[in-house]
């Protein structure tokens, strides 16, 4: 009998999912500003349990700038329970990391683009 590590599932899950790539949606929020960019789902899409979605997510406004949780990051999450109507009841963080600045150089162009976008449409105001 092997045993499998739940673990090595959500691992290899999240390696499928390309953060270099267009992400499936995003999230802005203006004051304070902030981007969230959305991989493996878009932002009101309910998934099954089990299943591994990436945001790529600006510095973080909400929290001190010294804090490790500030700077621009990619963080993977696990849907751990689901109500009766399919909706997320629990999402675990599963990984955690700071943008490389190679990644950062990479993503300044499409947040400019968002904020440009947003910021041009009146219904945004």
């Amino acid at each position: 009998m092997t045993i499998i590590d739940a673990t090595d599932l959500w691992a290899a899950a999240a390696a499928e999912i390309d953060i270099m790539s267009q992400p499936d949606d995003y999230d802005v929020s203006t004051n304070p500003p902030f981007i969230t960019l959305y991989y493996g789902k878009t932002k009101g899409q309910h998934l099954p349990i089990g299943s591994v979605f990436m945001v790529v997510n600006t510095a973080n406004p909400f929290v001190n700038e010294k804090s490790e949780i500030h700077p621009p990051s990619c963080i993977t999450f696990r849907i751990d329970q689901v109500n009766i109507r399919g909706q997320h009841a629990g999402v675990t963080q599963i990984a955690r990391r700071v943008l490389t600045a190679w990644e950062i150089a990479h993503f300044q162009p499409l947040w400019e683009d968002i904020w440009q976008s947003r910021n041009s449409n009146p219904h945004n105001s």
